[in-house]
C-alpha cells in the first residue's frame, strides 16, 4: 500500500523547509512555507471510513518530548507579551485556558500565560541550527516555540 496524498504533501512540505533552512540558516520559514497548505491538505487528508478496522501492524505511536531546557530557559526572561494578529476562538479558548487573573497587568499575564502554554505543550520540531522549536498546544493547534526572542 503506497502512502497517503496527506503523507506525500506532508513529506514534501517538510523537505521543502528542511532544504530552505539548511541552505540559508537564518531564513524565516514563514516565507517558504506554501500559502496554500491549508487548502491542499483538506483535498489530500484521508477521509474517515465508518467500517475502517485499524492495522494489525501499524507502527507504535510516536511518545512527544516535553520542551527541552534550552528552550525554557531562552523564555523564562521574557516578561510582556503582546497579541499583534487577532487570535481565531478556538485559539483564544486555547490561551484563556493558561492565563492567570493574579493582578498583574494584561502584558504581564499574558507572557506568564504563553510560557506556561509552550512549556506544557510536546515539542514535536526542533531546528538546532537556530535554536528554534514547534510545539504542539493542541490536537489542531501548533505554536513556533522560537517566537523571535
Amino acid at each position: 500500500m503506497g502512502l497517503s496524498e496527506a503523507v506525500r504533501l506532508n513529506l514534501e512540505t517538510i523537505d521543502d523547509l528542511k532544504n530552505g533552512a539548511l541552505s540559508r540558516p537564518e531564513i524565516n520559514l514563514r516565507d517558504i512555507f506554501p500559502t496554500d497548505y491549508d487548502r491542499l491538505y483538506r483535498w489530500a487528508k484521508p477521509k474517515k471510513e465508518e467500517n475502517a478496522t485499524p492495522l494489525k501492524d501499524s507502527p507504535p505511536v510516536r511518545k512527544l518530548k516535553q520542551p527541552l531546557d534550552w528552550l525554557r530557559k531562552k523564555i523564562e526572561p521574557v516578561n510582556t507579551a503582546s497579541i499583534i494578529y487577532p487570535l481565531s476562538a478556538q485559539a483564544s479558548a486555547l490561551l484563556n485556558q493558561h492565563l492567570r487573573a493574579d493582578g498583574s497587568s494584561e502584558k504581564v499575564s499574558l507572557a506568564a500565560g504563553l510560557k506556561d502554554l509552550i512549556l506544557n505543550s510536546d515539542l514535536i520540531f526542533e531546528l538546532s541550527i537556530r535554536s528554534g522549536a514547534v510545539v504542539r498546544c493542541s490536537d489542531n493547534l501548533g505554536a513556533p516555540g522560537d517566537l523571535h526572542l
